[in-house]
């Protein structure tokens, strides 16, 4: 095998090698560790109160799905990093994703108040 394979495939290996990893910190768990749920998460979902429900719906529509790891329901997603073509997954508790629709909704009530505070000619949005 020449030198070039030989380099070429080191390469790769490396590639692969890191691109398999979790950063650390982040919370993200690899695609491989977490299972899809199936009939519990339905069962689940049937049980949760209205509040549950809405952070569910707000999970689904931010493109995540319930599956289970350790015996717990975490919320995953893919997604594809800018420059890369491997896919990445990241898994978020419920109460991470409660904290995320709390701050949206926040920030959404902030953007209204800051925008129709101001209609005047002299005015300018702090």
């Amino acid at each position: 095998m020449s030198s070039r394979a030989v380099l070429a495939l080191a390469g790769l290996a490396m590639l692969a090698a890191c691109a398999s990893q979790t950063p650390v910190g982040t919370g993200a768990t690899p695609a491989a560790a977490a299972a899809p749920t199936g009939v519990a998460a339905a069962t689940r979902a049937d049980a949760a109160t209205p509040e549950q429900r809405a952070i569910q719906k707000y999970a689904r529509n931010q493109g995540y799905k319930p599956m289970t790891r350790d015996g717990n329901t975490v919320w995953c997603r893919s997604d594809r990093p800018i420059g890369s073509t491997l896919e990445h997954t990241a898994c978020i508790s419920e109460s991470t994703l409660a904290n995320q629709q709390r701050q949206a909704d926040l920030d959404r009530q902030d953007f209204q108040r800051r925008s129709t505070a101001c209609a005047g000619t002299n005015c300018s949005a702090n």
